[in-house]
């Protein structure tokens, strides 16, 4: 994840936080029935955006130099990987030892 997307995650963080903040302090300080509104149009604005994030997710075209590397295998005990796997291990009693960083 690049610095600026972990940016505006954690601005998203915030600014949903200060939501649910505020949302609280208005179930405490103004009648019941206003603040149930409140988090109704709340809860719709949020379901909304949601639903626009994951359409866009779904349909952006893909970044440069990240297109899918075709990987294929055939035969008995078979291994094919495609793009970055990290650290793998094949084989009969074969183990993967020390720490991922």
């Amino acid at each position: 994840m690049t610095q600026r997307a972990r940016t505006v995650v954690w601005l998203l963080v915030a600014l949903f936080g200060l939501a649910a903040v505020g949302l609280g302090v208005a179930a405490t300080v103004v009648d019941l029935d206003t603040s149930a509104q409140l988090a109704t149009v709340a809860g719709s604005v949020g379901g909304f955006l949601g639903f626009a994030l994951s359409g866009y997710a779904l349909l952006r075209p893909p970044a440069a130099g990240s297109g899918r590397i075709a990987a294929t295998a055939a035969g008995t005990r078979s291994v094919a990987a495609g793009g970055s796997i990290g650290r793998a291990v094949t084989g009969d009693r074969v183990s993967l030892r020390g720490h991922l960083i």
